[in-house]
């Protein structure tokens, strides 16, 4: 018989934000390619666009 465990749970408050079916799957498929948890998936991209609209935009 094959024990089956929840992965820990963290200590992350949810903000609810409600996100596109389509939002989701893209975020689920960044989870696979990376291996990382939702909010560690948001947190890169966010700083990639971040870093991106600071190179190319002046202000």
């Amino acid at each position: 018989m094959a024990l089956i465990t929840k992965p820990k749970k963290t200590n992350k408050t949810a903000k609810g934000y409600r996100l596109k079916v389509s939002t989701h799957k893209l975020i689920d498929k960044l989870q696979f390619m990376l291996k990382a948890d939702q909010d560690t998936v948001i947190t890169k991209a966010c700083r990639m666009l971040y870093n991106e609209l600071k190179k190319n935009v002046k202000l």
